[in-house]
Formats: C-alpha cells, structure tokens, sequence
C-alpha cells in the first residue's frame, strides 16, 4: 500500500523530528509531503508515531492511504522528487 504524509508544523524542532522518522520509512516527495511503499501494518505505526510528534493544537497532519489500483491512477509532473515506484505501472 503507498501512504502519503503532508504536514505543516509550526516548530522547526517538531518538523524536522517528524521529517527524520518519516524518511526512515519513505520517501520525501515535496518539503512536507513524504510517501510510504509498505505493509498496512507498517503504514499504520507510521501514521500513530507521527500523531504523537505533532502538536495536536497547533499542527496539522494529514495522511492518505491508496490501494495498489489507487497508485496507478497517480499524475506525476516536473522535475522526480522521491522514488516514483517503477514497479511497472504507467501513469498517464
């Protein structure tokens, strides 16, 4: 499954410790964007560590969860940012 992970932090000390975990399991595909190849299970203690690294008054989190046909329906433009899962799937 990919995981998507935006966030907009308002502590450079929380943003940068939430952008160190989330680059143990992903990749950085914007400044505050970062996406997650793994299992549901993985994708999961991802999503629960992050809720607690963030400032649930001053923060904002968001995190997506896209099945294996979800993923092929993804446009991609501009310069490659991250890793684009070349596993075969051709966006359009």
């Amino acid at each position: 499954m990919l995981g998507i992970i935006s966030y907009d932090i308002t502590d450079d000390k929380r943003r940068l410790r939430l952008a160190r975990y989330l680059l143990d399991y992903g990749d950085r595909v914007q400044y505050s964007v970062f996406e997650i190849l793994d299992s549901p299970e993985i994708l999961s203690k991802v999503y629960r560590t992050a809720c607690t690294i963030i400032d649930l008054k001053a923060d904002s989190l968001c995190m997506y969860t896209l099945c294996n046909s979800c993923r092929g329906k993804i446009a991609r433009y501009g310069i490659k940012k991250g890793n684009w899962f070349d596993d075969g799937i051709i966006v359009v």
